[in-house]
């Protein structure tokens, strides 16, 4: 902290990491959910196009 000018000064950082792992999870989950979505339509395009093509 000398290179700030605050001599005698000690940093603490407190972070709960309990939500910390809640919120990762929870981003996760919800990227998993977008990407299923995605194939889900993928896949029924996918049928629809194989349904005009000879």
């Amino acid at each position: 902290m000398a290179s700030f000018g605050i001599e005698h000064t000690d940093l603490i950082i407190r972070q709960d990491s309990f939500d910390l792992k809640t919120t990762i999870l929870s981003e996760i989950d919800k990227r998993s959910a977008a990407v299923n979505d995605k194939d889900l339509t993928i896949r029924a395009l996918n049928n629809e196009l194989a349904r005009y093509q000879p």
